[in-house]
Parts: C-alpha cells; sequence; structure tokens
C-alpha cells in the first residue's frame, strides 16, 4: 500500500468523503503547514511499519491486523496466502513461483505486494509461515521435533532447527521447554496455550 494524500483547495465535507472513500490517506487543505504535513506524513509511515512488523510476527498464524490497521484488500489477499500456504505447509517444494500463480500474481508482482505489505521477501515470508506453524505445533507436545520439521515443509531436521534458533532465538526443544509450566517436566500432557506474540523476525 503506497500512502495517498491529498493536497486540495476543496474543503467542503462531501469533498473530504469523497477523497477518503477513494483511499486517501490524508485529507490537507490549502493553505497549510509544512510542519503538519511533514509530522502527518511521518505518522502514516510510523504506522505502517508497525502494521508489517506485525504482519511478519504473526504470518501463517489465525491473528491478523485488525480491520483498522490494514486495507480490506490486503487482508482478503493475506488470508487467500495464508489458507494456499497452511493447505500445502507439509509440501516442501512449496515455493514463491507456485504462490504467486496461485493468487494470479507474475513474479514480479507478487515479489513487489508481498515487500510492500511485510517489508520482506516473499521467501522470507513463506519461511516465517512455516516457523511459526511448527511453533504451535510445539506447544501443543503431540509431536517429535522431526516430525514437526516433516509437517511443516523443512528437508531436514538440523537445517529446521537451525532456521527455528534464528526466528526465535532459541532451538525448538528450549522453545518448548521455555513456555512449559513446568521445565522439569516436559512430558506434561496439558497442552499450553500457543504463544500470542512471536520475536521479531531477523530477516530484514
Amino acid at each position: 500500500h503506497i500512502p495517498v494524500v491529498l493536497l486540495t483547495a476543496k474543503s467542503r465535507d462531501e469533498d473530504k468523503i469523497k477523497g477518503y472513500d477513494t483511499g486517501a490517506d490524508l485529507y490537507m487543505e490549502k493553505p497549510f503547514n509544512p510542519e503538519v504535513l511533514h509530522s502527518a506524513v511521518n505518522s502514516i509511515l510510523a504506522k505502517l511499519e508497525r502494521q508489517k512488523h506485525q504482519v511478519v510476527q504473526t504470518a501463517g498464524t489465525a491473528e491478523t491486523p485488525s480491520a483498522d490497521e490494514m486495507a480490506p484488500l490486503d487482508r482478503k489477499f493475506l488470508t487467500r496466502l495464508y489458507a494456499y500456504i497452511n493447505e500445502n505447509i507439509g509440501n516442501s517444494e512449496l515455493n514463491v513461483n507456485l504462490l504467486g500463480r496461485e493468487l494470479g500474481f507474475s513474479r514480479t508482482n507478487f515479489y513487489r505486494k508481498i515487500k510492500a505489505l511485510t517489508g520482506v521477501t516473499p521467501n522470507d515470508l513463506l519461511r516465517v509461515c512455516r516457523l511459526n506453524r511448527a511453533a504451535q505445533l510445539l506447544l501443543t507436545r503431540e509431536y517429535t521435533i522431526g516430525e514437526i520439521s516433516d509437517m511443516t515443509g523443512f528437508g531436514t531436521q538440523s537445517h529446521f532447527s537451525n532456521l527455528f534458533k534464528r526466528q526465535f532465538g532459541v532451538t525448538p526443544r528450549d522453545y518448548l521447554l521455555n513456555h512449559t509450566s513446568n521445565p522439569a517436566d516436559s512430558t506434561s500432557t496439558e497442552n499450553p496455550p500457543v504463544a500470542d506474540n512471536f520475536p521479531p523476525t531477523p530477516f530484514t
């Protein structure tokens, strides 16, 4: 999403409504104070950066930015993207070319779309989706680390563990122990809640 700022001499309420209805992020009447414009633009850009960070943190999970934080078309796009990824997450051959075709984008346009929404590349976003799903599966304590590696489409357990540590700062085993109410008893059958907030991704 590219922020749209309307600088106009039109001051009627109906003009403002039309401007916002057509997608403007800011409607400012002339004459305007340059400092106010500068501050407003910085606020819009900061909001977009927060949105990108949240999108990456929650990639592939049920938690997505609220309706007032993301344009409806962008939310719809991410919903479709995550649905397809989750349906095929165990497929190690799943790649950005396949994702782009499934959503009706050329490789270039798909890259631009993902980069604009998240600040990361499509490859990085797919990787984060797999890792976020792996973290959720770990907390169920129903599968081994090797099984989760296969279920989320990673080639080998060692490759999975290395990427997991890059994303979360700890190994899969330590992540599970850190989220167990009684670390001394990691075999407990009581499932802890899935983590709501993931650490920021290192892929920038």
